[in-house]
């Protein structure tokens, strides 16, 4: 019959599109293989990244498995390591990289300096997610969009997104420099920080806004329960809200905002919320000045506001 020869080539043609998409990713993925393996070596840094398997897909996606990452004495391992939204042969708009169960060489979280409020019960393998979004708008600046996420069982959740503009300037400048020597050479740094070409990217590189929550996991609990959670141990900006603290311009608005810290440490909040909404976009350079030379002068520029719920 005729429907049963229809079905016949509809399940042949599915045979072989499924072979085909087998052999392409199985192929792709030796070539991302080499390919990463040949940029490890041309950076000079053939054993930095390590892995006992890798995969990737036509859609663009790569993922690691068993993946020992090591610089300069420091070795950290993650259970896997997935990287999304790749355009092979063309730059991205949109990408994405999630490692999970991210630790130390020990099997403790990477966050050491959070290990002494849990009193020697060291925090578990933690999930880290960044993602980076290109936009061109028809009208106006190019922009990118930065969005983060770090899970930490038994503590916290910190998560927050960030909007920069005229980005372009900051990516042709970045593709200029030695990143190996960069990370090797203090004295290549310290060029880098006196260049003009690096403070010249500074003030053409804006930002839009900036957004972060952080949400307790279990944090507030155990640091209750520490020897540093006496209130003595507080700053006095904390302890007692009479002291302006940096980024709050006004006195009404350090006692606000430090009422807020206290409601979150004290546990009386699950969540504490950090928003900055300019009124119009700012550029790096005149938020490094104000930090530098007025730091209160941040409140403004930033239209910042703290929360808690």
């Amino acid at each position: 019959m005729p429907w049963r020869r229809i079905l016949f080539w509809l399940a042949a043609l599915g045979c072989a599109l499924a072979v085909l998409w087998w052999g392409g990713n199985v192929l792709l993925s030796r070539q991302v293989e080499q390919w990463l393996g040949q940029w490890l070596d041309d950076q000079g840094m053939p054993a930095a990244v390590q892995w006992q398997r890798l995969h990737a897909t036509l859609w663009g996606r790569v993922s690691m498995q068993g993946v020992r990452l090591e610089h300069k004495g420091l070795i950290l391992r993650a259970d896997a390591l997935h990287l999304h939204g790749l355009r092979y042969g063309a730059v991205p708009s949109r990408v994405r990289l999630v490692v999970e169960g991210l630790s130390r060489q020990n099997g403790h979280s990477p966050l050491a300096w959070l290990d002494g409020p849990w009193q020697g019960n060291p925090l578990p393998p933690l999930t880290l997610e960044v993602g980076l979004e290109h936009r061109q708008p028809p009208e106006g600046a190019e922009q990118l969009g930065v969005q983060w996420r770090i899970q930490q069982p038994q503590a916290f959740e910190w998560q927050g997104s960030a909007h920069w503009q005229n980005w372009r300037n900051a990516q042709d400048f970045l593709r200029t420099l030695d990143w190996s020597r960069l990370m090797a050479d203090a004295e290549e740094r310290e060029h880098l920080w006196n260049s003009a070409a690096f403070w010249l990217v500074l003030g053409q590189v804006t930002l839009a806004d900036m957004q972060w929550s952080l949400q307790d996991r279990g944090m507030v609990a155990q640091w209750q329960t520490s020897d540093a959670a006496t209130a003595a141990d507080w700053p006095d900006w904390l302890r007692n809200c009479t002291t302006v603290a940096p980024l709050w311009q006004t006195q009404a608005d350090a006692l606000a905002a430090c009422r807020t810290w206290q409601a979150f440490v004290r546990g009386e909040h699950a969540q504490l919320r950090w928003q900055a909404r300019p009124a119009r976009p700012v550029a790096l350079l005149l938020l490094w000045q104000a930090y530098s030379l007025q730091p209160a002068r941040l409140a403004t520029l930033l239209d910042a506001r703290w929360s808690a719920q």
